[in-house]
């Protein structure tokens, strides 16, 4: 008798998540907080070979913000396995330009001047 192979449902939902603290955020070759540490957090979820996720992370030492948006699919045949994916960043504002900016747009007496 053959042995059994464990297979995953194709129903089957895998949620993961995870928090993490980075004391320098560099990519390519440049510390973009210019020493700064950075704190974040993901999810990810999938089923079925389609994956979603979203990152974000955000410097307690600086006004930075950052989230990512993840889409992926994975593509099998025969023993061969192919990954298709899409991230979407966004630099989120900082807080004090974003609510000048709120403050200036609802300002009624510079509209009426």
């Amino acid at each position: 008798m053959a042995p059994r192979r464990a297979v995953a449902d194709a129903d089957t939902v895998t949620v993961d998540m995870a928090v993490a603290w980075d004391n320098l955020y560099v990519s390519e070759g440049r510390d973009n907080l210019d020493g700064e540490s950075l704190a974040g957090t993901t999810v990810d979820a999938s089923i079925g070979g389609i994956g979603l996720g979203v990152w974000y992370a955000a410097s307690p030492d600086t006004d930075y913000r950052e989230v990512q948006y993840c889409m992926s699919r994975k593509i099998e045949w025969r023993d061969i396995e192919a990954y298709a994916s899409f991230t979407h960043l966004r630099f989120l504002l900082p807080c004090a330009w974003l609510q000048a900016g709120s403050m200036r747009l609802f300002n009624h007496s510079a509209i009426n001047d």
